[in-house]
């Protein structure tokens, strides 16, 4: 694993390796939750469009690709892209994942003083 790993003229938070097989992997942390429902972003993100674009390039030359949405309140059931806030992100986002950015979604929970819990693939990811 290699953490900060440059692709073109963007950074890609981590690049998983195995064999000759290469995996990179954004992670996107989510604070915003309305009614249970994660959403990513809270404001409009140029840098989010632009790591999903080379997200989008390494999955179209067969390179694995994929976004973590890394939620930080244990209240939330759902996630989705938060159109209201940033529509051309939530758009880019759906047409990467046609091209076969993966995503992935975990929950951490603070539990004071020490204590991190992680649940993976949780909460679900919906694109409505």
């Amino acid at each position: 694993m290699k953490q900060s790993a440059k692709v073109n003229h963007s950074l890609i938070d981590l690049l998983l390796e195995h064999g000759e097989q290469q995996f990179f992997l954004e992670v996107k942390c989510v604070t915003h939750v309305a009614n249970h429902v994660a959403m990513f972003p809270d404001a409009p993100t140029l840098r989010g469009k632009k790591h999903i674009n080379t997200l989008m390039k390494l999955a179209e030359n067969g390179v694995g690709a994929g976004v973590l949405f890394s939620v930080q309140r244990p209240d939330a059931r759902k996630i989705r892209p938060y159109y209201e806030m940033d529509p051309e992100f939530a758009k880019l986002l759906h047409k990467a994942t046609e091209k076969g950015v993966r995503i992935f979604t975990q929950t951490l929970a603070f539990k004071p003083p020490s204590t991190v819990a992680l649940k993976a693939n949780s909460p679900s990811f919906s694109f409505t």
